[in-house]
């Protein structure tokens, strides 16, 4: 066989021998919702009546190998919204983008204007007794930027030198049809207790235990690489010492980073709903008379206490007609775990229900609604060589501003 023909087969082997490139892999954010902090009341008298604000400290971390990258844009400025797009960097150098993540509107004020992204992060007080939502916030939207380093002794994978998100996302700039904003890998944006809808209303609040809850990416548009770190809480203990018309004392039991509730000792077990009692009992009875009630009438009517339900369970079984009632209770958390106890036909026991409360659930982005707000002790701040706003009449209530170097 001549040499010609030999080389292309060598060519050819050589080229198979040829290691495959490695496919380009996406670089995604990971959001790291930080514990709520520096917890202030402030009071609100501009009214016919006080206002009381508890305020709090939030900032959220982006811990991922690649940058959180939004890109607004509108096709004219008749439209007063920009759609929010997020842009993702690969291995190779490449971008791709994910359409429509949000909205970013431009809000006013009489110390700064900006363009907003909203929703982005979300803060919640919720009862600890049963979970639900007593204040949501006063938030309007957020200027994202790397306002601080989240950890100066070390660096991440992909981490820049230096800050890189670093715009005032297009300040007095109502003309614009596109900008860009993120949180650079290893930095954080942060936001000042009270200042700019850093807050939610306690007024009229029921003494007792709160969780104050801070959610990033509720509505899980953005992708990132890890959702089970975009909650944090704290467990709190709400007091009115010298009466609801002065501000309430804040004490806070519990930390609960990364999570959205937190169950403590001291904690009292969630309130047993008629719901909740009958949709428990079945297993209950199940368990006390050693078979499963099918057809069976369930009612949980009676309360002995906020905690506990008296239950009738009617109905035949096998031939036999049974009239059954107990007592269903809620029990306290141990060791962060939920029970259903139950005293059936001198038969007790319980039943794990896991390890939250019932269904916890993000705040949905609130409809479009007009709020006045003004309050000369937050009007005004000057926090380095910037001066924050506090919206007076703005569309969505009141969203905020950044700590650790002047924020936007």
């Amino acid at each position: 066989m001549s040499l010609r023909r030999l080389l292309p087969l060598a060519t050819i082997g050589f080229a198979l021998a040829m290691p495959a490139a490695a496919p380009a892999r996406d670089l995604l954010p990971d959001f790291d919702q930080q514990t709520p902090r520096n917890l202030q009341v402030a009071t609100d008298r501009t009214g016919a009546i006080p206002r009381f604000h508890l305020g709090f400290e939030s900032a959220v971390d982006n811990r991922g190998a690649g940058p959180l990258e939004i890109a607004g844009h509108r096709d004219s400025q008749d439209q007063p919204e920009m759609v929010a797009d997020q842009v993702i960097h690969g291995s190779d150098g490449t971008t791709r983008t994910v359409p429509d993540v949000g909205r970013l509107r431009y809000v006013y004020s009489e110390d700064h204007d900006h363009w907003h992204l909203l929703g982005f992060d979300h803060y919640e007080l919720r009862r600890a007794g049963n979970y639900k939502l007593f204040a949501p916030d006063q938030k309007t939207g957020f200027c994202l930027g790397d306002r601080y380093d989240t950890d100066a002794t070390s660096q991440l994978p992909g981490e820049p030198s230096q800050e890189f998100y670093t715009g005032y996302c297009g300040r007095t700039h109502t003309e614009l049809l596109s900008l860009v904003e993120g949180i650079s890998v290893g930095y954080g944006d942060v936001y000042f207790a009270n200042l700019e809808g850093q807050f939610v209303d306690v007024t009229g609040a029921p003494a007792g235990q709160y969780y104050l809850v801070h959610r990033v990416n509720a509505d899980g548009k953005l992708v990132e690489t890890d959702y089970s770190n975009d909650a944090a809480s704290l467990l709190i203990q709400l007091a009115w010492p010298d009466g609801t018309s002065a501000a309430p004392s804040v004490k806070v039991l519990r930390g609960c980073p990364a999570t959205d509730s937190c169950p403590g000792q001291n904690q009292l077990p969630p309130i047993l709903s008629r719901r909740a009692a009958e949709r428990y009992a079945p297993r209950a009875f199940e368990r006390a008379l050693g078979f499963k009630p099918s057809g069976f009438t369930v009612a949980c009517t009676r309360v002995r206490s906020k905690f506990s339900r008296g239950c009738s369970l009617g109905g035949v079984h096998r031939g036999r007609r049974y009239d059954v009632r107990g007592w269903l209770w809620y029990e306290r958390w141990k060791s962060g775990l939920l029970y259903v106890g139950y005293s059936l036909q001198g038969t007790r026991g319980r039943l794990l229900l896991g390890k939250a409360p019932p269904a916890s659930a993000a705040v949905a982005e609130p409809s479009e609604r007009l709020v006045a707000f003004d309050d000369p002790l937050l009007d005004g701040v000057r926090v380095g060589s910037v001066v924050h706003e506090v919206p007076r009449l703005v569309r969505d209530p009141p969203r905020g501003l950044g700590r650790r170097v002047a924020a936007q």
